[in-house]
């Protein structure tokens, strides 16, 4: 309840969504959790990051791969809203062992000049 009510006055605080993040998932609120992760992307609506930890909440609670696709490709397919999209995204896919899908998505970023993934490449 305490973090919920300075979130309501300081919506900005990005540390505090983590944490109640963390206090619903361990206390296996899982849909209350989620619904953490949708108010911070509401509030910081470039960022990538946010998206990513929808995806992988997706993966790692729902078992729900094809949701997790969906918010990828959101973020990887539209970099005027996600500028490090594909690299944020490749991050995932590296953290759970997809390296040959991560390699398509950095060669797709390298290819379209993308400056995250050039930076990484060099």
């Amino acid at each position: 309840d305490l973090a919920n009510g300075f979130l309501a006055k300081h919506p900005k605080a990005t540390g505090i969504y983590a944490r109640l993040y963390r206090i619903y998932v361990n206390d296996g609120q899982l849909a209350e959790a989620f619904r953490v992760l949708e108010r911070e992307a509401q509030q910081f609506p470039n960022s990538s990051a946010c998206v990513v930890r929808m995806a992988k909440h997706h993966i790692s609670w729902d078992k729900d791969e094809a949701k997790a696709m969906e918010l990828l490709k959101r973020v990887m397919n539209d970099p005027k809203q996600f500028p490090e999209g594909k690299l944020s995204a490749a991050n995932l896919m590296i953290e759970g062992k997809q390296y040959a899908m991560a390699i398509e998505v950095l060669k797709k970023g390298i290819a379209e000049n993308d400056p995250y993934v050039l930076d990484l490449h060099k």
